[in-house]
């Protein structure tokens, strides 16, 4: 045998593995693989935006007159939001404790009982009722109005006081 022979088959059999080696599945011996299932998912749902930090303003309005807030005792202070439907009013109430009320949407006509003259708010504007006072709060306009009403009450009186017609 010539010395190419032993050359040769070396040369040939490194060539087999290396050719083996990158053989894909199904080309020399190499079996085909098994078929793999695939599971589809529904797309997730985006995220939730993180909540917000620092302060939130939640409603503001304007008082154009003078404001005069006192109590005599403790006081239970109190926010709540108020939504006239087109027609509705509160009717004629007192509170025990003054009270601020900020239109967000709508508009509202106030009479109160030492002005019997109709007083409209727009969104942006408040009123304030000192402590006591008869008043009657109403939507004469076409759309729903949302108002945000701050109160400071007597510990454990109710949140407001049916009284007689004013006007």
């Amino acid at each position: 045998m010539s010395r190419t022979g032993p050359r040769l088959a070396a040369v040939v059999g490194l060539a087999a593995v290396v050719l083996t080696g990158c053989a894909q599945p199904g080309q020399l011996g190499h079996p085909d693989p098994e078929p793999v299932a695939t599971v589809l998912s529904a797309p997730s749902a985006p995220a939730a935006p993180p909540p917000p930090t620092g302060p939130v303003l939640i409603g503001s309005g304007r008082v154009e007159e003078r404001v005069n807030i006192r109590t005599t005792a403790p006081a239970e202070y109190a926010v709540e939001t108020i939504v006239l439907r087109p027609g509705e009013s509160t009717g004629w109430h007192r509170h025990d404790g003054p009270e601020l009320t900020a239109v967000r949407s709508g508009e509202i006509t106030v009479l109160r009982e030492d002005d019997c003259q109709p007083a409209r708010y727009s969104p942006g504007e408040a009123v304030f009722f000192p402590d006591g006072q008869p008043h009657l709060i109403r939507n004469d306009g076409r759309v729903p109005a949302e108002l945000m009403v701050t109160s400071l009450l007597a510990p454990g009186a109710p949140s407001q006081t049916p009284v007689a017609p004013a006007c």
